[in-house]
């Protein structure tokens, strides 16, 4: 198992702070308020912690839910149930139950917690049981959400960007080894790059999911984007993988490809690092393929002349997917801009405001 990057790092850092947090500060409000289930409240507090604070929500909103469920459950096999409670039948009837549940609604789950509480309790005490656990994880899922938007929060919305420009950091690493590949200078694709990739834009598409607050399309249109610009490195990752390469006979072939695809990567590592990529570097992109289409066709006949055409097609689809990709980044930057524009304007009206009514106390 290699080192692990700082951003991971980072991230077990902040959940395990988050976490410890949320112990502590569940046991003191349990303890405070006389409540014995703290066992429970605990375990709902460290368990609710998510990697972004839309996540967290969502777990909060599980648990709690899923609490209700493994009580009902409880209760139900309580009052089916016969000779008292707190048998070996009864849980054995309460866990297939409340796992047939999660087999359909995996969300809930947690229920059996609750469930398993008031089987080994008692008939007399059940119903008190199942309120005082609710109660103690409904306290635990209030704090750890709490816990994730004051301690190091870390929103959905900026977690799923920070992994979409991982992703094409990946797409880029992925486009000059294929590059490299196609000129003969190294003999894999890339290999590292591609699951870089994969793990990237799953952690992107798992925190655009958890996105509770300001949620909107522009996520998963820069997420489809990305996605088709990955998938039309395929084709030239399939070229290279067949022994295709841009030889000394190719010459001014060669040097429009490699042309083409080193300025589509300048643009890509400037989508990943947020840079400013303006509609003139994917001109002098069309330029270059425009270029690199005149001379697709010579006197070549056979393989060489079908590699060629597929080389082609596969730029096309990388010019198109980046064209894409660019005009989603130029709408969300346009939207963000609109956002604080319209911030600092009411910012302005509050104060002129102010001024006037303090202007007008002046007067009188």
């Amino acid at each position: 198992m290699g080192w692990r990057q700082p951003r991971e790092l980072r991230d077990a850092s902040r959940m395990g702070i988050q976490s410890a947090v949320s112990a502590a500060a569940t046991f003191v409000i349990l303890q405070a308020f006389g409540l014995d289930e703290r066992f429970v409240g605990i375990i709902s507090a460290v368990l609710v912690v998510r990697p972004s604070i839309g996540s967290t929500l969502g777990a909060a909103k599980q648990r709690f839910a899923a609490t209700i469920i493994g009580s009902l459950v409880g209760l139900l096999c309580l009052w089916v149930l016969p000779g008292g409670y707190g048998t070996v039948i009864a849980l054995a009837v309460s866990m297939m139950a409340m796992n047939f549940i999660a087999g359909l609604w995996p969300e809930w789950q947690y229920g059996a917690v609750a469930a398993i509480a008031i089987s080994l309790g008692s008939e007399q005490n059940s119903m008190d049981t199942a309120g005082a656990r609710a109660i103690s994880i409904g306290i635990g899922s209030l704090v750890g959400t709490l816990t994730a938007l004051i301690a190091w929060p870390d929103p959905a919305k900026k977690r799923a960007e920070r992994h979409l420009r991982r992703a094409l950091e990946a797409v880029a690493d992925r486009l000059e080894a294929i590059l490299e590949a196609t000129k003969g200078e190294r003999s894999d694709t890339g290999d590292d790059a591609r699951d870089g990739y994969h793990e990237a834009i799953s952690h992107a598409r798992e925190a655009a999911d958890a996105v509770r607050i300001g949620s909107d399309d522009r996520l998963s249109k820069e997420l489809r984007h990305t996605n088709r610009l990955y998938n039309s490195l395929l084709i030239l990752k399939r070229l290279a993988g067949e022994g295709v390469q841009l030889d000394e006979e190719d010459e001014e072939f060669a040097k429009r490809v490699e042309s083409t695809t080193e300025l589509a990567c300048r643009i890509v590592r400037d989508l990943s690092s947020d840079s400013d990529t303006s509609s003139d570097r994917l001109r002098e992109l069309r330029d270059e393929l425009r270029e690199t289409r005149r001379c697709e066709v010579g006197d070549d006949e056979g393989e060489r002349v079908i590699h060629r055409h597929a080389l082609i097609f596969g730029l096309n689809e990388l010019e198109d997917a980046l064209a894409e990709l660019l005009q989603a980044a130029d709408e969300s930057a346009k939207q963000d801009e609109g956002a604080t524009q319209d911030e600092d304007d009411a910012e302005a009206k509050d104060a002129e405001r102010g001024k006037t009514e303090e202007d007008a106390e002046t007067r009188s």
